[in-house]
């Protein structure tokens, strides 16, 4: 269960703009991410 934890290592790593447009998409897409 360590795909959750991945994710939001990378999203932390990436350029705030890029991690705002995933999150956008995200909110299409029904999912959420908590920061």
């Amino acid at each position: 269960m360590d795909e959750g934890k991945k994710f939001i290592k990378v999203s932390v790593s990436l350029p705030r703009q890029l991690v705002e447009e995933l999150d956008e998409v995200c909110r299409e897409e029904g999912f959420t991410r908590s920061e």
